[in-house]
């Protein structure tokens, strides 16, 4: 995401140290990643239907297609990052909060009381579901059709993580 807001300018291999290409500067820009994508995760889903209707007409036909796939991939990957495995735990997920000084908090939550992560999992199926509306409203019922981006695309490799014999315990 951080990539997608800065054109990827930013390079993480640079030396260590405290500059743009610092490991504490990727782990900023990381934690700030999770933190946006979880805001507009909240501002997407708890708006009316209306709301959400007109918003997904708007990316279906006005969004180009390469920018649309840059935000779902950002999306995707703020989700297979917040997924974690513990083998006693279960399925656990990162959170991040903001502390008020401009830096991040973590906090692990187990993941079916992350409502952060199935809120940005929401945002995913609402991305999923513009993708599947007709990209232009044409009167004639000609013009482009099906998804804007492969359904495959919008697949969490995370969730793999997940046992079902352990979370059902």
């Amino acid at each position: 995401l951080d990539s997608f807001f800065t054109g990827g300018g930013v390079k993480c291999s640079e030396p260590i140290g405290k500059g743009a290409g610092s490991a504490e500067h990727a782990i900023r820009r990381m934690l700030w990643a999770v933190h946006v994508t979880d805001h507009i995760a909240r501002l997407v889903l708890f708006r009316s239907c209306s709301e959400r209707l007109t918003l997904a007409h708007l990316f279906a036909s006005e969004w180009p297609v390469d920018l649309f796939a840059r935000v779902v991939a950002a999306v995707v990957d703020v989700c297979n990052a917040k997924i974690l495995y513990n083998e006693k735990e279960g399925a656990i997920t990162t959170s991040v909060r903001p502390d008020g000084f401009g830096h991040y908090e973590q906090e692990v939550t187990p993941i079916y009381d992350d409502q952060a992560f199935w809120s940005s999992v929401g945002l995913l199926q609402f991305l999923y579901a513009c993708n599947e509306l007709p990209r232009e409203r044409l009167l004639d019922g000609h013009g482009p059709r099906g998804p804007r981006i492969a359904c495959q695309e919008f697949i969490l490799e995370g969730i793999n993580k997940c046992k079902p014999n352990v979370e059902w315990e």
